[in-house]
């Protein structure tokens, strides 16, 4: 028995349920089956839709997800694209459009199809930022399970971070910008966390998003690839440093109602 998740499920471990199964004789009894989680991409009431214009969700500044440049952290999510034709932001957290202090993974490039981290600390000048693309793309129309992970070194030649990941498999190569591979000096900013667009309403996602979540660690290759290849919840990697949790569940794509945390942080989201 697989079935999506709720809101009543969010305890530790799997969870229990009780079905009538048909015997042999054809009679009814009742039988207790374990499921574990799994992220219906394809349902109908699981996910949030963009409409690539003025769509976006946003939670007030929290300390929690105010990284810097020396936290390790984790981001990752699922993305059904249906246009590119510009950049799109994904999940910002930066101080303003454009190049303002904060962290960003946006779908980008000159072919508005690749993806890429973007940190950025007192200004976007070098030593003081941190900009890495993908080199494989990201497909329109299709899901794509996309991921960063930060180790806290705040230099890319150090241990080759941040790494990205597309559909559970780490890049093994990435454009890179000589004058963006180090950050000396702080990228925190006192402002809100969004989806599906930029700081100021800009650079809007055209498409629909899912299961969304955000840690206080570096998730390894291997969570990666399981939140990407298992479909699993991203409650159920590394609970304890789950920041945010964004499931979309029963909003039947619409995001007028916003959407709900689902850990203890309370870092709710509203249409903005």
């Amino acid at each position: 028995l697989l079935r999506d998740y709720g809101a009543e499920d969010y305890g530790d471990g799997n969870v229990t349920e009780s079905v009538n199964a048909r015997l042999p004789d054809g009679t009814l009894a009742s039988q207790t089956l374990t499921v574990e989680p799994f992220v219906e991409v394809t349902g109908a009431n699981s996910f949030g839709t963009f409409n690539g214009t003025s769509d976006y969700l946003t939670t007030p500044y929290n300390a929690a997800f105010d990284f810097e440049r020396t936290d390790t952290f984790s981001f990752a999510c699922w993305i059904y694209p249906d246009a590119f034709g510009s950049s799109r932001t994904i999940i910002c957290h930066n101080s303003g459009a454009g190049q303002t202090t904060g962290w960003r993974l946006a779908i980008g490039s000159a072919t508005f199809d690749k993806l890429y981290v973007w940190f950025v600390g007192s200004s976007y000048t070098t030593d003081k930022s941190i900009l890495r693309y993908s080199t494989n793309s990201i497909v329109v129309s299709t899901w794509n399970h996309v991921a960063f992970t930060y180790d806290g070194s705040n230099d890319v030649d150090t241990n080759g971070s941040p790494k990205i990941y597309i559909d559970g498999v780490e890049e093994s190569s990435y454009t890179d910008y000589a004058n963006y591979k180090t950050i000396d000096d702080s990228m925190q900013t006192s402002t809100s966390l969004l989806i599906g667009a930029t700081v100021g309403d800009t650079r809007h996602v055209d498409g629909t998003i899912d299961d969304v979540g955000v840690w206080s660690r570096e998730l390894t290759a291997l969570e990666i690839a399981d939140l990407a290849d298992n479909k699993t919840r991203c409650h159920k990697i590394q609970r304890s440093d789950l920041v945010a949790y964004y499931d979309f569940d029963y909003v039947s794509g619409s995001l007028t109602n916003g959407i709900e945390d689902r850990t203890t942080n309370g870092l709710d989201m509203v249409k903005g």
